[in-house]
């Protein structure tokens, strides 16, 4: 969500739901919009039972899609206005943009968050129970990833690993696999970043993997995402969550 902020500023706004959709479709992406994570489940059952020898990869990310802050304080909201007043001030966008996730940053230890929907309780526990394969991919720093995984216990998210490799892996720049999250940094493309783990992680997708689904708030990442799975020879499904709070669908400045 926090590499769209930056997307925000040098593109003049962020695309409209309508223009998002039709993007998507020109790519030739299988994207659908969903209003609540029980949108997606008659599909999530399909993919992960319906086909022997189909393993699945659920991608899913966090902010506004798995959590939201419960107020304000330490949302995106307060970031993107944070944003906006400093870029009125004269602030250069990359100072700017650095300032207000920063801030963002800051305020997560004292942030209160709920799920974003309460179906995605069930959506959680349908994937323990299938066993399926799960993965947290975020904007966030890799500074926070403790702070991230407590903020998801918190609310009931808890989910079995991909293998029994634990160990972290970094990639550049400002991008970790930790805590059995994949924190990409605000600035780096989810697509680049899955890519890099991928490449890592061959031998498990070699062996395990022939199809992802992914569910994010967010049309660039969605398409990012897309994207680099059609590089990979993945089977790709994407579900854009229409958040109340989507950052596709807030008013240009």
């Amino acid at each position: 969500m926090i590499f769209s902020l930056l997307l925000f500023f040098c593109l003049g706004g962020p695309l409209s739901a309508g223009d998002a959709a039709d993007l998507l479709k020109d790519e030739g992406l299988d994207i659908r919009d969903i209003a609540s994570f029980s949108d997606l489940m008659g599909d999530l059952i399909s993919y992960t039972i319906g086909e022997p020898g189909r393993e699945v990869l659920v991608l899913c990310d966090i902010d506004n899609t798995l959590i939201c802050s419960v107020g304000y304080e330490g949302s995106y909201e307060q970031a993107i206005d944070h944003l906006k007043a400093y870029r009125s001030q004269g602030m250069l966008p990359q100072e700017a943009f650095g300032t207000a996730v920063e801030e963002f940053n800051a305020l997560q230890p004292s942030t209160q968050t709920q799920l974003t929907h309460p179906y995605v309780s069930t959506f959680i526990d349908y994937l323990n129970s299938a066993g399926a394969y799960f993965l947290p991919i975020t904007a966030r720093r890799p500074e926070i990833s403790l702070l991230t995984l407590e903020q998801l216990k918190a609310n009931g998210i808890t989910w079995l690993g991909l293998d029994n490799d634990s160990t972290p892996l970094s990639f550049s720049p400002s991008c970790s696999y930790e805590d059995r999250i994949l924190f990409c940094g605000e600035q780096n493309a989810k697509g680049k970043v899955f890519t890099q783990f991928y490449n890592q992680k061959k031998a498990f997708f070699d062996s395990k993997i022939s199809c992802i689904l992914f569910i994010d708030d967010t049309a660039d990442h969605l398409r990012s995402v897309g994207r680099a799975c059609k590089e990979l020879g993945l089977e790709f499904h994407g579900y854009h969550f229409q958040f109340g709070r989507n950052f596709d669908l807030l008013p240009a400045n």
